[in-house]
This record gives C-alpha cells, sequence and structure tokens, in this order.
C-alpha cells in the first residue's frame, strides 16, 4: 500500500512513528497532587525568595507609583489598578535584604484581610513553582518572632527563604498608627 506520510522514510522510520504514536495514545500517568504547595519564586534585589502562594493574588508591573508624602519609609506609594488604589510597599529593610540601586518594577498582590489587597514591590517574578511540601519543603523552628518566615524550598540547587506574605504584611513595624 502507498506511504501517505513521510514517503521518503524506509520500514524501520515507520516502526518508530508507530511506537511513538503508540506511546502518545497511552493516558496520561497520574500524580498525587495532594502534597503539592504553590510557591512563587522572587527576586527581590540580588536575594531570590519564596512566596506562600495562599494569599497571594497575582503580580502586576508598575506603570505609575506616585509617591506618599509624610509616610513611614516601607510605603512606597500607591498605584491605580482597576481604578482603586493599590498601597505599594518595600519591605527589603525588614528581611534585612541587601538594597541595590535598581527600582523595582513588579509587585506582588497580597489579600491580606478578605477584598483588602496590598502589593509589595520585587525586581521580578522568576516563576511559579509546584513543590512537593513532603520533600522539597523544610518547615522553620520558630521561637517567638518570625511568623511570617515558614520554613526553605529547595528550588534549583538553592534553598530558598519561604514567606508567608500575608503575614509578612502585618507585621507590627509596618502597620502606621497616627493616633495620638
Amino acid at each position: 500500500h502507498p506511504r501517505r506520510f513521510s514517503p521518503g522514510s524506509t520500514d524501520r522510520d515507520h516502526s518508530v512513528f508507530r511506537e511513538r504514536a503508540r506511546r502518545l495514545m497511552l493516558p496520561l500517568r497520574m500524580t498525587d497532587t495532594t502534597t503539592l504547595q504553590a510557591f512563587a519564586i522572587v527576586r527581590m534585589h540580588e536575594t531570590r525568595l519564596a512566596l506562600a502562594m495562599e494569599t497571594v493574588r497575582g503580580f502586576v508591573t508598575i506603570t505609575q507609583m506616585t509617591p506618599i508624602p509624610c509616610c513611614p519609609g516601607h510605603i512606597a506609594g500607591i498605584m491605580s489598578r482597576r481604578g482603586e488604589m493599590l498601597t505599594l510597599l518595600n519591605v527589603s529593610s525588614l528581611l534585612a535584604i541587601p538594597i541595590i540601586a535598581a527600582p523595582m518594577e513588579k509587585a506582588v498582590l497580597v489579600e491580606v484581610q478578605e477584598d483588602e489587597i496590598l502589593g509589595f514591590l520585587v525586581h521580578q517574578v522568576v516563576e511559579v513553582v509546584y513543590q512537593d511540601a513532603e520533600t522539597q519543603f523544610l518547615p522553620s523552628v520558630q521561637e517567638g518572632g518570625a511568623h511570617h518566615l515558614l520554613g526553605s524550598l529547595r528550588w534549583q540547587g538553592n534553598v530558598l527563604s519561604v514567606i508567608h506574605p500575608a503575614r509578612l504584611l502585618l507585621l507590627p513595624e509596618l502597620i502606621v498608627d497616627q493616633t495620638p
């Protein structure tokens, strides 16, 4: 019978094609996803961090940020997002991250409370990964403070600190209370 697919191929080539087609028809192997946890890998200055995604609501590129006068240094400014004002925070110093001069052009949107979104500045959103929490995530042993630090994550041969962004944004050092 005449060959319709790849007329110049040999019988051996067609055997390889048939085997590949047979493999592609097999059902996908199901993976147990019960232990997978989502993390956003971000770069803040020269430091990479992993953010637990449970309260992250998205990422935005900062197009125009307006500074707010007479505010603490961690409040970088505000920007309009879908017609609503979004407060942007710079938490580098709180996390003791060495600062470089390059401007941060991205923000991670974090839901602090229902319908209350804050953003914190990062230089880059590297990627969102799903890691096996049982083998790749090492929980921290916390004594007292640092409830925003969940532990560490193995990623591409590195160990990254895992931050819970909503807990980070609720630290007392970030809350502005001007009542007398």
